[in-house]
């Protein structure tokens, strides 16, 4: 009987030996197999959720892309429009002669319209142009508004208005504005 012992005892030694060279196993398995998978499974995890971040990034992009292009064709429209409002030369007498034909439009009197020295630039000149009259507020009004639909670009440096002494409703306007063309270097 005691042999008998003896051998079931054994035999549940190797039982014990053989479950735990399983337990073992499988326990070198999860740690050498799976414990490195799951950890790139994490990083691919992340790289996965920064990419849908990029591409999130890129769709709203696109989408505001239409607006850009927009926007993009306005502004050349308005360079170009810039651009042909700066003629290559002065001509400064055509110029003049146009300020001239819009005051007699306008019924303005006392005119007086006097060039002042260019401005020589790398790609623009300039030329300051005195300009002075007398009319009533609606007629200098309509005035500004003719010079301001001019095919040249003119900016209104001075402007002053000056009540007449009897107060019957007549200004004395003084301006001063530039003009603008290309310099030789500056066309093309």
């Amino acid at each position: 009987m005691e042999i008998e012992k003896i051998k079931n005892w054994i035999k549940n030694r190797k039982q014990v030996v053989v479950l735990a060279a399983a337990v073992l196993f499988v326990c070198y398995f999860a740690f050498v197999s799976l414990l490195p998978l799951r950890g790139m499974a994490k990083e691919l995890k992340l790289e996965q959720q920064q990419q849908q971040s990029l591409i999130t990034e890129a769709n709203v992009y696109a989408g505001q892309l239409g607006h850009f292009q927009d926007k993009l064709k306005f502004l050349q429209e308005q360079l170009d429009n810039y651009e042909r409002k700066i003629p290559p030369q002065a001509d400064i007498g055509q110029f003049l002669g146009q300020i001239a034909s819009l005051m007699d439009a306008h019924s303005l009197t006392e005119r007086s319209i006097e060039p002042q020295q260019e401005i020589r630039g790398q790609k623009f000149n300039c030329i300051a142009v005195t300009m002075k009259c007398r009319g009533r507020l609606e007629q200098i009004r309509q005035f500004y508004e003719s010079v301001q639909k001019l095919d040249r670009s003119v900016r209104i440096e001075k402007f002053k208005l000056v009540n007449d002494r009897d107060l019957g409703g007549l200004l004395m306007m003084e301006t001063e504005a530039i003009i603008y063309y290309r310099s030789s270097a500056g066309r093309g």
